[in-house]
């Protein structure tokens, strides 16, 4: 840490002393997880919120003060009171239940709502907005909207401005299911969600400045609700005239997600309010640097693990500091896979059946969603001389939207080579599941213009030879995939550009990528896939795909050696990013390194000892520090 950084810290460390900086504060710290230090104890919220203007405990004999409310609905459902306790509204399909205050509301108000949302497949809107059903069902919040929406046992907290894109963010650690009290501050530079007290989200952009009536909505998600609820015990609204209640300045990154794998130099959007407009930053410990509005930082260049420090004073003339910390991993270029030749090919029908796909066709991907969260999912890969095959074995449910995507891109150069005619040469294929509407079952071609712009167009007519196929299984959905490679213009020993994606149904915030999040913005997102030769033994391709180092046979190395360099002599992606990632650090210890390549620490202990062995990797090993040191 450089002479700045090291006095920078130790007026922070005085000033938040100084200040008496709150346990509750955002306070994220550590490389891949961000924590608040204080969870408050739920309690039954009474009328002491401050100065309210609008408040019901929902002690009536209709369960709500009718002298404050609207009551809308439609559809099956009901509105009652349960054991004079709380509201309880339901909804099923096509049908929404609604309260709608009385009065409007400007910008610059805070709510606190003491409520639990058992939505199952329905939909919770609670917040300020104009939005009223217009079809009949189906009533989602729309454009001029700040609130809370509850969904797969997900809260997001959301702003829809006027004009311009949705803002979302997830709030973390939320067990919808249970009694929470949730406060919604609305004001003209930020909107903040709180759960019992803990600081869960932040939106830094334009807001809608009203009037908007606050709205409690439940409605039928995507189509598919059975039943759903949303138990409410009380709402007081008051005014926010000050972010000083806040304790502010607030630090929070919108995008990319924390701890994902990203390109370098991408950029890095971090949201700060209440701050004095100046954002202190550091990257892996280095001197720090300032920068101030719009907050858009610039990944480093380097391949392998970044931390990134920020660090701002508030705006107030309080004293207080906010510092969090952030970590991200880059890539030169992203994953490569192997697609095996298969002597004997699958029935695309939707089924991964028993036996159908060789073993040495599978492997785990691990995909990962916009906020960082991470899950493995198996898929099998494969090709022969006509075709290339996909399957995914997905854990997302079936569902009105849920889907699989794949992108399959003939020439790898990091654009996209798309046309209307065969070849196509860049197939985005979309499958939807068993129950998804069927518009989602299309195949798409992607063109990348001079200027960059990446147009997606849709194939009337799906081709001969592309099939594809979804199966509805305990615990997910099966899809398989069917391209002929002369759309590709591919055969045998060629690299291909893919990524992996699947949707749940609705909420977009759960999807999952691979390797990295939104390949249909950048052509250089892609995985590499390699249509491996089929002259190799199938005990090699088990050496691939299972990452068992002493079944590379000399022909598999030569090929690579062409490729890769010194790297070459890795027979298995894992073992050739973890060769990568040592390379890339003077020591980094093995729970560090498992957690990157997505392995257990025993697998990247012997993992990393045989790259050692077979003179792979030049490096040293302290088993009893378990740390890996670069010769």
């Amino acid at each position: 840490m450089g002479r700045r950084s090291l006095v920078v810290m130790i007026m922070i460390v005085l000033m938040v002393t100084a200040s008496g900086f709150k346990s509750a504060t955002f306070f994220p710290i550590g490389g891949f997880s961000t924590h608040t230090l204080e969870f408050r104890q739920d309690r039954r919220m009474t009328s002491s919120f401050p100065n309210p203007v609008f408040h019901d405990q929902f002690n009536s004999g209709l369960g709500f003060n009718a002298s404050l409310w609207d009551l809308e609905t439609y559809g099956e459902g009901s509105v009652g009171w349960v054991a004079g306790e709380y509201l309880n509204m339901s909804c099923e399909r096509h049908s929404f239940r609604t309260l709608s205050s009385k009065m409007t509301f400007e910008v610059g108000q805070e709510v606190s709502i003491r409520m639990k949302m058992q939505e199952d497949e329905a939909a919770v809107f609670i917040g300020w907005t104009n939005q009223t059903p217009t079809t009949g069902w189906n009533y989602h919040f729309g454009r001029n909207s700040t609130y809370i929406q509850g969904a797969l046992s997900t809260a997001l907290l959301e702003v829809v401005p006027a004009e311009g894109l949705r803002q979302r963010v997830m709030l973390s650690d939320v067990d919808t299911p249970s009694w929470h009290t949730y406060r919604i501050v609305w004001n003209d530079t930020a909107a903040i969600a709180y759960v019992d007290g803990r600081r869960a989200g932040v939106i830094g952009e334009e807001t809608p400045t009203g009037p908007l009536h606050f709205k409690i909505a439940i409605t039928e998600f995507r189509n598919m609700t059975t039943e759903g609820w949303i138990l409410i015990d009380s709402v007081s609204i008051s005014p926010h005239s000050s972010m000083v209640g806040e304790n502010p300045p607030i630090i929070a990154l919108k995008s990319p997600g924390n701890g994902t794998l990203n390109l370098a130099r991408e950029p890095v959007e971090v949201v700060v309010v209440g701050s004095n407009q100046t954002l202190f930053y550091s990257w892996n410990g280095a001197q720090n640097q300032t920068t101030g509005p719009p907050f858009v930082l610039t990944l480093p260049q380097g391949v392998g693990l970044h931390t990134l420090d920020l660090y701002c004073q508030d705006g107030y003339v309080l004293g207080n500091w906010a510092k969090v910390q952030y970590a991200f991993e880059v890539v030169s270029q992203p994953p490569r896979v192997f697609a095996p030749f298969l002597t004997s090919t699958p029935t695309v029908d939707g089924a991964i059946s028993q036996n159908e796909w060789p073993e040495a066709s599978r492997t785990t991907l691990r995909m990962i969603r916009p906020d960082g969260f991470t899950q493995d999912v198996d898929v099998f890969l494969g090709h022969d001389e006509s075709f290339f095959y996909v399957a995914i074995d997905s854990p997302l449910a079936s569902g009105h939207d849920s889907k699989a995507e794949i992108i399959l891109n003939g020439i790898v150069d990091g654009k996209y080579h798309g046309a209307a005619t065969s070849p196509i040469m860049t197939a985005f294929y979309c499958k939807g599941s068993p129950d998804a509407w069927e518009g989602y079952s299309e195949l798409h071609f992607l063109n990348e213009t001079v200027d960059g712009q990446i147009g997606n167009h849709k194939i009337a007519e799906i081709p001969p030879g592309f099939v594809f196929g979804a199966v509805e299984v305990e615990g997910g959905v099966h899809y398989e995939f069917r391209v002929p490679v002369s759309e590709l213009q591919a055969s045998t020993g060629d690299t291909l550009g893919i990524s992996v994606m699947i949707h749940p149904s609705g909420l977009g915030v759960h999807s999952l990528y691979y390797p990295m999040v939104l390949p249909l913005d950048n052509a250089s997102k892609l995985a590499l896939v390699e249509l491996v030769s089929a002259v190799l033994p199938m005990e090699l391709y088990l050496g691939i795909m299972l990452g068992v180092g002493a079944l590379a046979a000399v022909s598999y190395v030569l090929i690579r050696r062409r490729e890769l360099g010194d790297v070459t002599m890795v027979p298995d992606d894992s073992m050739r990013r973890l060769a990568e990632l040592v390379r890339s650090y003077e020591e980094i210890s093995i729970e560090r390194l498992s957690r990157l390549a997505g392995l257990s620490e025993t697998e990247t202990e012997e993992r990393i000892r045989n790259l050692m062995d077979e003179g792979v990797l030049e490096a040293e090993y302290d088993p009893s520090r378990r740390l890996v040191k670069r010769k």
